[in-house]
């Protein structure tokens, strides 16, 4: 007899930044949610394959190249592959199945590096502070802190 919170134990999902299929990582756990835990990669025991070095500088802590650990290759595939599975997520009538439809395969450019012209600044809402003027009318000063790039929680 299988023990039910053995099994549902060894079905909990660790959801880790930069980790491959396949790989066996060492983790540091940082928050537990009722279905899931987070955690940040700590070190690569058995890479995938399909990892490459990340040829970015800020690789890990800036919000943008997510997959640059990944084989080009590899990533085109597994975009394809997540585009398929949210489709099949939205319950279409009719394309309820992966034989119902057809997603093509990720279209890229054989320029993998130093194309990308997206940019995505984030910054805090501006605080509001109160002001007396030098003729004494009081108005609201808005200040917003400095614009920067998302951080990464690695």
């Amino acid at each position: 007899d299988e023990d039910p919170k053995q099994e549902e134990r060894s079905k909990w999902v660790v959801m880790v930044p930069h980790v491959l299929v396949g790989e066996i990582v060492k983790v540091r756990i940082f928050r537990n949610m009722k279905n899931y835990s987070e955690a940040d990669l700590v070190q690569v025991i058995e890479p995938s394959p399909h990892r490459v070095e990340a040829k970015c500088p800020l690789f890990g802590k800036c919000g943008g190249c997510q997959y640059q650990m990944m084989s080009i290759e590899a990533q085109r595939e597994w975009k394809t592959k997540h585009v398929q599975e949210v489709l099949l997520q939205q319950r279409i009538e009719g394309y309820d199945t992966p034989e119902s439809f057809q997603v093509l395969p990720t279209a890229g450019t054989d320029d993998v590096y130093g194309y990308r012209s997206k940019l995505t600044p984030h910054y805090q809402a501006p605080t509001e502070r109160a002001v007396i003027d030098e003729d004494g009318t009081s108005s609201i000063l808005y200040e917003l802190e400095a614009i920067g790039f998302q951080q990464s929680s690695n």
